[in-house]
């Protein structure tokens, strides 16, 4: 099945129909995208400030990871799962934006970057805490971008 085949049936699909049915749906949809991407993003700026020494600087960086990554990957699903569905009845559209192909792109970068912060904590001897501080700011600020990319795709579409 190529991509083409994958959106049209999506754009066909009857949760695409039901999406289409309901501005409320829509609404409902999206603020639920929104605080899963508020979980997201807060936890990224939090766990970034902690590694930038700024936040939560008394706590060990394991812990404050741990908690940060628990409640970012629910804060991923729920914005991940609620994006498919409200993008469903246009979908080709999308895809052929640049504006969320650039959402998407920095999406998967910022989560490539989230997983590479956690083991710099993970061995957080002298030698790493430059890397660690870099991969911080990379990660706050490619998150951020994705906001800003969300934001100009619902603006500008």
């Amino acid at each position: 099945m190529s991509l083409d085949d994958l959106v049209t049936a999506l754009e066909q699909s009857h949760l695409a129909a039901w999406v289409s049915s309901s501005p409320l749906i829509l609404g409902a949809l999206s603020g639920f995208h929104l605080i899963g991407f508020t979980l997201v993003v807060g936890t990224a700026l939090v766990s970034g400030l902690h590694m930038m020494g700024v936040a939560f600087a008394d706590r060990p960086s394991r812990e404050v990871i741990a908690i940060a990554v628990r409640v970012m990957v629910a804060g991923i699903a729920l914005s991940v799962l609620t994006g498919i569905v409200q993008v469903s009845p246009r979908a080709g559209a999308a895809l052929a934006n640049w504006i969320f192909v650039a959402k998407m792109t920095l999406l998967a970068g910022a989560i490539a970057a989230q997983v590479v912060v956690p083991r710099f904590a993970a061995r957080a001897d002298a030698g790493t805490v430059f890397e660690l501080r870099v991969w911080s700011v990379v990660t706050t600020i490619l998150w951020l971008a994705v906001g800003v990319m969300g934001a100009a795709f619902i603006l500008l579409e």
